[in-house]
C-alpha cells in the first residue's frame, strides 16, 4: 500500500513539472495566433490576414500561466490539402515532423480547435476528424474556441447556445467551449469583451479533463495516423470561394471596385486567392424575396456611402444592408466617396462614430473600431 502511494505521489510531481501540451488549430484567418498571443498575454507570434501568411509551419511556444508550464503548439494549416495554398506533401511533411516532435514531449493534453463565429458548416467536420479523429485516435481531450464574436448581440456564450445542436449534428462534440474575441480597440464595449475572452481563454488552458495525458509511441502513431490525415487531405469536398456581397448607396460613376474584373456574379482573382462577388441592389434593400434569392454564407460586406449625403438615409440603408446579408458576425467594410483629403476622411470617420454609438443605444448591432 505505501509503495503504491508513493508511485502515485512521484506521479503527481512529475505531472506538476511537466508542460502541459496544447495543440492549437484551425484554418486559415480564424485568428489561431491571436487566441496564442491572447493565452500568452503578450505577442509571441505574428498575426496575419493572409491565407498563406506566416502561420503555416507549426511552431511550439513554451509559457508560464499562474505557475503552470504551457506549450501552446501553433500549427501547421493541414485543412488547405491538395486544392488550397498548401501542397498536400508538404502539409504530409510537417505532420510527420511534428507528430515525431509532439510525441517526445510527452504527449498531448488538449486540443483547442480555433473558429470563426458564423453558421456551422460541414466544411468544419473534416479538419475535425484531422486532429482529433485521425492524429489523436479520440483520446484526447477537444475544446472550441469560436472568434470573431466582437459585434455579437447579447452575451457571446449566446452563440454556444444558439449553435451547439448543429455542431453535434455535423459530428463535432467538444470538451469544453469558449467563445470570444481578439480584436484589439479603444472602444470601451470591445475593450470589455476583450478582457472576459481573456479570461475564459486561459481558464480553458488551465482547465484538467484527464487525470492521464495521452501519449503514444511516435512510429506507432505515425503509421496508424497517416492514411486517416491522407485521405482526408485527398477528399473530393468541393472548396467554395469566399463570398463578397457589394453594395453601392452612391450614385455610381466609373466606381473603381477592389477587385479587378469582378463580374456581375462570378469568380475573381486577386493574388491568387478567388472570390466570389454578389451585387445588391440599394434601392431593393429591405425586400424580404432579395434575402431569400441570395441566402448564402457570406464572408465580407462591403458597402458604398456618398459622403454629402444624408446620415439618416445611408445609415438605414447600411443596417438593412448588414443585418440582411451579414448579421452579427459578419466583417464589413465601408467606402466612404467624395472626399477630398485625409482631414476629410477622419472628420466622416469621427461623425460616423457618433451616429453609431447613437443607434447602439437603440439596439443596433454595427460597432465600429479604429
Amino acid at each position: 500500500m505505501v509503495a503504491w502511494l508513493t508511485c502515485c505521489w512521484q506521479k503527481q510531481q512529475r505531472d506538476l513539472l511537466r508542460a502541459r501540451n496544447v495543440v492549437v488549430f484551425g484554418e486559415s484567418g480564424v485568428g489561431k495566433s491571436s487566441v496564442i498571443n491572447m493565452i500568452a498575454g503578450k505577442d509571441i507570434t505574428q498575426t496575419s490576414n493572409n491565407a498563406a501568411g506566416c502561420t503555416f509551419r507549426y511552431q511550439c511556444h513554451p509559457i508560464l500561466l499562474d505557475g503552470l508550464s504551457v506549450n501552446l503548439w501553433d500549427t501547421v494549416g493541414l485543412d488547405e490539402g491538395t486544392e488550397g495554398t498548401m501542397p498536400a506533401a508538404q502539409a504530409e511533411s510537417s505532420l510527420k515532423a511534428f507528430l515525431r516532435h509532439i510525441t517526445r514531449w510527452n504527449g498531448i493534453d488538449l486540443l483547442v480547435y480555433c473558429v470563426r463565429g458564423t453558421r456551422v458548416r460541414q466544411a468544419l467536420l473534416r479538419n475535425y476528424n484531422i486532429f482529433y479523429a485521425a492524429i489523436c485516435r479520440k483520446k484526447v481531450p477537444v475544446a472550441l474556441v469560436v472568434t470573431g464574436l466582437e459585434n455579437y448581440e447579447g452575451d457571446m456564450e449566446a452563440w454556444w447556445t444558439e449553435h451547439e445542436r448543429d455542431l453535434i449534428k455535423h459530428g463535432m462534440r467538444f470538451d469544453a467551449h469558449a467563445c470570444v474575441t481578439t480584436i484589439r480597440s479603444d472602444h470601451p464595449a470591445i475593450q470589455n469583451r476583450l478582457k472576459q475572452s481573456r479570461d475564459v481563454l486561459r481558464d480553458l488552458v488551465r482547465a484538467k479533463f484527464d487525470d492521464v495525458t495521452w501519449e503514444a509511441d511516435e512510429d506507432a502513431l505515425i503509421s496508424a495516423s497517416l492514411p486517416d490525415v491522407r485521405a482526408l487531405l485527398r477528399s473530393t469536398e468541393k472548396r467554395v470561394a469566399p463570398l463578397i456581397m457589394i453594395c453601392d448607396a452612391t450614385e455610381p460613376v466609373n466606381r473603381v471596385h477592389p477587385f479587378p474584373t469582378v463580374a456581375e456574379y462570378g469568380a475573381t482573382c486577386d493574388s491568387d486567392q478567388k472570390y466570389r462577388c454578389l451585387y445588391v441592389d440599394a434601392q431593393l434593400l429591405g425586400d424580404p424575396k432579395l434575402y431569400v434569392e441570395t441566402m448564402q454564407r457570406t464572408d465580407l460586406l462591403i458597402f458604398y456611402a456618398d459622403a454629402h449625403s444624408e446620415s439618416d438615409r445611408t445609415w438605414t440603408a447600411l443596417e438593412q444592408f448588414h443585418v440582411s446579408f451579414g448579421g452579427k458576425t459578419c466583417p464589413i467594410i465601408i467606402i466612404f466617396v467624395g472626399l477630398d483629403n485625409h482631414e476629410a476622411a477622419a472628420t466622416m470617420w469621427r461623425l460616423f462614430v457618433v451616429l453609431t454609438q447613437r443607434r447602439n443605444n437603440c439596439q443596433s448591432d454595427l460597432l465600429p473600431w479604429s
